[in-house]
């Protein structure tokens, strides 16, 4: 071991701490991953820099088993279809809300001689617009959801490769 330098401590509490000559580092892994190819490559070139061979290979063994234990594939998946599934289903009633709308109006345009004898035609789409554009919302969320985890899930799985790709180099 080189003078002045002192073994990497372990990942404790999702935070990889450092010790070098100059001061010390503390990552909180958490909110650090799943990071993008090049904050992760620079945090690999840092513990290139500071560490020799041993230590270097060490704490990239624990941010890959961090890694692991953080992201499940099979979770992943599940919650992609379960947003996707309720994404559909919403556009579905969205949909259907449409067309609830427009039967609404035709009723609407057709008896509009007899208008006394219905409800004003503000307070009768109102409400109908209304839930339709809930569904829309919903939808649009589900969706925006579905694509982030998606985003994750390969942000983990680049993560992965980089780090196996600086053990192996």
């Amino acid at each position: 071991m080189m003078d002045g330098y002192r073994y990497p401590e372990h990942i404790r509490d999702g935070i990889l701490r450092f010790n070098y000559p100059n001061g010390k580092m503390a990552i909180n892994l958490p909110s650090f991953l799943p990071a993008d190819a090049a904050r992760l490559r620079k945090l690999l070139k840092t513990v290139d820099l500071i560490y020799i061979y041993e230590e270097r290979k060490q704490i990239a063994r624990e941010l890959l088993t961090y890694l692991d234990e953080r992201y499940d594939p099979k979770k992943t998946e599940a919650m992609l279809r379960e947003y996707a599934n309720a994404t559909v289903d919403l556009r579905t009633k969205e949909k259907e809300m449409e067309e609830v709308i427009l039967k609404q109006a035709e009723t609407v345009r057709r008896t509009d001689r007899h208008l006394k004898s219905l409800p004003s035609r503000s307070r009768e789409r109102v409400p109908w617009k209304e839930k339709q554009k809930g569904y829309k919302n919903d939808a649009a969320y589900n969706n925006g959801r579905f694509i982030s985890v998606q985003a994750e899930g390969k942000r983990y799985e680049r993560n992965k490769e980089i780090i196996r790709e600086f053990l192996a180099g």
